[in-house]
This record gives structure tokens, C-alpha cells and sequence, in this order.
């Protein structure tokens, strides 16, 4: 299986013994793998977590630049309040899309 098709925190579920995914690549979720799926042949990396710290700080440093009510719930998770953001875009929407583009530029 290649990069596009790798799995990452990955737990047993209980009883069966089949892996199911708990995060995986767009590829496979674009294939129609859905959470929770079982992938008994699929390649399943450890997570990283020291990267996933490094990304999350550089992710919650592109929320700084549209505001400072950031309220972390995980790694990959916030909750912002953007109704007066620091960019001064006129709705959440566009915060959203440019927050989206600015992710994924920087940290592509």
C-alpha cells in the first residue's frame, strides 16, 4: 500500500481483533473509507506525536493572526471566536476559508 493509503492511530476493536482506523489519509476517505471502517490489509503507522505537537502550535499560530479567543479542545481541534477578528474580513466563512488556505499553504 503507498503513502496515499496509509492509516495512522489505529486501535484493535475489542473482541474482534480487526484494526479500525481512527484517522487516515484524504485518499482513503476520498475512496469511501468512513471512520471505524475495518482494514484488515492496510498499513498502520504509529502516530507521531511530537510532529503532531509541532503542527498543532504552528496551526494555532495562523489562528493568532485572526484572533485571540482560541479555545484548544485537542491537538487538532479549537473553537474561535472570530465575530471581531484581527483581519478585519466580514464573516466567519471567510475567516474560515482563509484560515483553511493559509494551513494549507504553510504547512503543505
Amino acid at each position: 500500500m503507498t503513502s496515499a493509503g496509509t492509516v495512522t492511530d489505529a486501535h484493535r476493536l475489542s473482541g474482534s481483533g480487526l484494526p479500525l482506523w481512527l484517522s487516515l489519509t484524504r485518499a482513503l476517505r476520498n475512496a469511501g473509507c468512513s471512520r471505524g471502517t475495518p482494514l484488515p490489509n492496510a498499513v498502520f503507522l504509529p502516530p507521531d506525536f511530537p510532529r503532531c505537537r509541532a503542527v498543532s502550535r504552528q496551526v494555532r499560530e495562523i489562528f493568532k493572526r485572526h484572533t485571540d479567543l482560541i479555545e484548544p479542545l485537542s491537538l487538532d481541534e479549537a473553537y474561535l471566536d472570530v465575530s471581531e477578528n484581527k483581519t478585519g474580513l466580514p464573516t466567519a466563512t471567510q475567516v474560515a476559508r482563509t484560515i483553511r488556505e493559509q494551513v494549507r499553504v504553510e504547512l503543505d
